[in-house]
């Protein structure tokens, strides 16, 4: 198992950093984009639906990992 399981974790950490830098990137956009209220703590409520669906499919994923290496 430990051959399939190394490159696929490899994989995953390559999506995971290239997925923190679009998320930074994107940050930084709307950064410079954001009106006066929404600096002041008031974030836009897309923004936060978006970061919890995400929080939650990388929640997922990491439960999944750990069945799977568990059950070896």
């Amino acid at each position: 198992m430990k051959e399939t399981v190394l490159p696929a974790l490899k994989h995953l950490e390559k999506a995971v950093t290239l997925l923190e830098k679009r998320l930074e990137n994107h940050e930084k956009t709307l950064a410079a984009t954001r009106t006066e209220p929404e600096l002041f703590g008031f974030a836009n409520e897309n923004d936060r639906r978006f970061k919890k669906a995400l929080a939650s499919k990388l929640d997922n994923t990491i439960a999944r990992i750990e069945t799977l290496l568990s059950e070896e």
